[in-house]
């Protein structure tokens, strides 16, 4: 089987690169979540990322949907792909890579009834591939469907540039008890019971809707123990991308493809030190399409088993994604929430 077609199955996408209140009753907000759970460390075993087994995995996303058992222990992990920094000798060299989150159904060691049993269920993964690679000898990571696997190693050195596109095309549908639905009077993603759906990211003692921990939904990207700027787009642990909308038949909207021309401007800014720092600084139509889209997202979610109708959205203000950054475009801070996509 060719990569293009495992690719294909594991984003359930045409193109190789394509690779959710009961009540209100926390007193957090979304941003000062955020602000609680920087100082929460999260992680996932990494199951067995094995080649001697791999191609029992590359399978069609049918198939993928009942994956029967996990790899046996004692193969031979496998080497993860690196993203390295381009560039002459001699000069600073730049890093660009496309870094999307999509999720699908993989097999992996869980906590059973008498001890570490094979379980499944539907996880979000890190996909990634070098954005100078030509499309004819580009290779996407991950290679394998149905394994767990972190995200590609980033390669670079001190002074070099990194330029990182990255895209959240999650689909919410399958993760339905996640933020993007807590909204429709269901809780946060806390099922723990092992064979029952998903086991993460479990129960800490603030995840009550509407402040979930976007385990399963919204992303961000940012770098522990590195000396890097955390204002505007360089590393603002704040920022939170939430999925793309999908169109009618059920694709993503906002795509790699569809920020390239829009997000190289942003980084030919910030190679010559002008990043974006407020809302106003960001590309026209950026602007207007982030706008529309939380705009159009705030006004069409349901709250506490009510529907909203034309001009009359039930979301309460507070929980608001547009409202929340205009509020924080008057204090002079870049906003906080964003649709499908933001460059780093």
């Amino acid at each position: 089987m060719s990569e293009e077609t495992v690719v294909t199955d594991q984003a359930s996408e045409q193109t190789p690169d394509e690779t959710t209140e009961v009540k209100n009753g926390s007193a957090l907000t979304r941003r000062d979540f955020l602000q609680h759970a920087i100082a929460v460390a999260s992680g996932l075993a990494i199951g067995s990322m094995l080649p001697g087994a791999a191609k029992e995995f590359l399978i069609s996303e049918a198939q993928a949907q009942s994956l029967p058992t996990c790899l046996a222990p004692g193969q031979m992990l496998q080497t993860i792909m690196e993203i390295q920094s381009h560039g002459t000798a001699g000069s600073s060299k730049t890093l660009k890579a496309v870094l999307k989150l999509l999720d699908e159904n993989k097999a992996f060691l869980a906590q059973g009834t008498n001890g570490p049993a094979c379980n499944t269920g539907q996880m979000r993964y890190f996909s990634g591939y070098d954005a100078t690679a030509p499309m004819t000898k580009r290779e996407v990571w991950p290679k394998a469907a149905g394994v767990p696997s972190p995200a590609p190693t980033l390669r670079a050195s001190v002074g070099d540039r990194l330029e990182i596109t990255l895209i959240n095309n999650v689909n919410v549908k399958n993760f339905p008890n996640t933020l993007d639905v807590a909204e429709h009077g269901q809780a946060c993603d806390q099922n723990t019971t092992f064979g029952q759906g998903n086991t993460y990211p479990g129960d800490p003692m603030f995840e009550n809707p509407p402040n979930c921990y976007h385990g399963s939904s919204s992303c961000n990207l940012h770098f522990h123990g590195s000396h890097t700027s955390p204002s505007g787009i360089s590393d603002n642990v704040l920022l939170n991308i939430h999925p793309s909308p999908r169109d009618a038949k059920g694709q993503p909207i906002v795509t790699e493809q569809s920020v390239a021309a829009t997000f190289a401007k942003i980084f030919m800014d910030c190679q010559h030190g002008h990043q974006p720092l407020e809302w106003k600084e960001w590309p026209p139509e950026w602007q207007a399409l982030q706008q529309k889209l939380l705009v159009n997202y705030d006004n069409t979610t349901s709250w506490m088993g009510q529907s909203p109708t034309p001009g009359h959205p039930v979301l309460p203000l507070t929980e608001q994604l547009w409202y929340q950054n205009e509020q924080q475009m008057k204090a002079h801070e870049l906003p906080q929430y964003y649709m499908g996509a933001f460059p780093n």
